[in-house]
C-alpha cells in the first residue's frame, strides 16, 4: 500500500518527538515572537528559490536520510514553513534593535515674567525670581523656528530634590510656543521656598517621568534630547 504524504509527516513528527526534537520550550518562545510578526510578501518565485536553496544545502545532512522518503510536495510545504518562520525572526530583531527616528525640535527659549517685571535668558545667569502668593507668574517658551508635526508640553517642580507633576495652566500655540501663566497659590500651586520650575517639550510619547526629569537637569536649566527639550527657571517663594 503507497504511503500518502499525511502519512509520512505522521512518521516524520513520530521520529522527531522520539529524538527530542519537537515538544521543546524554545519552540513556544520562538512561535510566540513570531505570531504577531507582519512579513511583506516576498512573491512566489523568490520563496521557491528559497525552499530550493535550503533542500540542496540539506541534502547531505543526516537528517536528509529522514526527509527523502516524504514526497516533493510535503517537502516544499515543510521549508517553506521553516523559511517564514526563519524570516519572521529577522523582521521582528530588526524590529527591536532598529533605532526609532524621533523629528527633531527646533531650538527653544525661555522668557519669564511676574507683573510688569521682565528676566529674559539662562536662569544661571540670572536670579531666581521671588514670588509671594497672589503674584502672576507667567513662562513663555519659544521655539525659533516654527514647530511641525506632533508634539506635547508638561510641566514640572522640583523642590527638595524631588521632582513632581505641575498642574498649571497652559496654552499653546500651532508654532510651538507654550505659555504658562497663573496667580501663585491660586492658578499655581508651589511648595514655600527655592524651587524649580520646568517646562518639558517633545514628541509624543517622549515626556519624561519625574524621575527621569530630576536625573536630567542636575546642575542645568536646559536639557535638549532627540525630540525632547527640557526649560527650567528657579523661582523662590516667599511666605
Amino acid at each position: 500500500m503507497m504511503k500518502t504524504d499525511d502519512d509520512f509527516l505522521q512518521e516524520l513528527s513520530a521520529a522527531a518527538k522520539r529524538s527530542g526534537l519537537a515538544g521543546s520550550t524554545g519552540d513556544a518562545r520562538f512561535e510566540a515572537l513570531c505570531q504577531d510578526t507582519q512579513l511583506p510578501d516576498f512573491g512566489v518565485d523568490f520563496t521557491e528559490q528559497v525552499v530550493d536553496r535550503i533542500a540542496a544545502e540539506l541534502e547531505g545532512s543526516p537528517r536528509a536520510k529522514v526527509v527523502s522518503l516524504m514526497s516533493w510536495r510535503a517537502r516544499r510545504t515543510l521549508w517553506l514553513g521553516m523559511s517564514l518562520t526563519v524570516a519572521a525572526a529577522a523582521a521582528a530583531v530588526f524590529v527591536f534593535i532598529t533605532p526609532m527616528r524621533v523629528t527633531p525640535l527646533p531650538p527653544y527659549a525661555l522668557e519669564s515674567s511676574t507683573g510688569s517685571l521682565a528676566v529674559r535668558g539662562q536662569a544661571e545667569t540670572s536670579p531666581a525670581l521671588r514670588l509671594v502668593r497672589g503674584t502672576r507668574l507667567e513662562l513663555v517658551a519659544r521655539p525659533q523656528e516654527s514647530l511641525s508635526g506632533d508634539w506635547q508640553v508638561q510641566a514640572y517642580a522640583i523642590v527638595a530634590d524631588r521632582a513632581v507633576l505641575l498642574r498649571a495652566p497652559l496654552e499653546r500655540k500651532d508654532n510651538g510656543s507654550v505659555r504658562l501663566v497663573g496667580e501663585v497659590g491660586s492658578d499655581l500651586v508651589l511648595s514655600t521656598g527655592t524651587q524649580w520650575i520646568w517646562l518639558a517639550i517633545g514628541r509624543p510619547g517622549l515626556l519624561p517621568s519625574p524621575e527621569q526629569l530630576l536625573d536630567w537637569t542636575r546642575g542645568t536649566d536646559r536639557v535638549e534630547r532627540p525630540g525632547l527639550v527640557l526649560l527650567g527657571k528657579q523661582v523662590d517663594l516667599k511666605e
